[in-house]
């Protein structure tokens, strides 16, 4: 399955090669969308589709860390730290100008810990996030 969907990050520049020499070939320009065909129009939103499936899977997907499968579990999530610290923030003023400013806030570290359904290894991912 992961070659499957991984397959999308070639469909996208296939499509768009697609689209440059079809329109090179009736004289139009690349980016003049009033000539698209209805078939143009479903085979780039199926690339495009296809191209976030394969980001989702191979980036931001949770794998195990020893054996790389897909097939992991959330065992709980705990807070780990507190603290306050400072970030940077743009301010839109009244005269249509912006500004930046240095605020405080509180952020926590959350520990995500998770176990592998094919190999039950434990493993733990932390992300910092600010406290709402």
């Amino acid at each position: 399955m992961n070659a499957f969907l991984n397959f999308g990050f070639l469909l996208l520049p296939v499509a768009i090669a697609t689209r440059y020499f079809s329109v090179q070939r009736w004289g139009i320009n690349f980016f003049d969308i009033r000539y698209l065909q209805q078939w143009e129009m479903a085979f780039y939103g199926a690339a495009a589709l296809w191209f976030a499936l394969s980001f989702w899977n191979y980036f931001v997907r949770v794998r195990c860390t020893n054996c790389r499968s897909a097939k992991v579990a959330r065992m709980r999530s705990d807070e780990v730290d507190r603290w306050v610290g400072t970030k940077k923030v743009t301010e839109n003023l009244g005269n249509g100008k912006s500004t930046q400013r240095t605020v405080s806030t509180t952020f926590v570290k959350i520990a995500h810990r998770y176990a592998c359904l094919i190999c039950d290894h434990r493993f733990v991912r932390e992300e910092k996030r600010e406290k709402t």
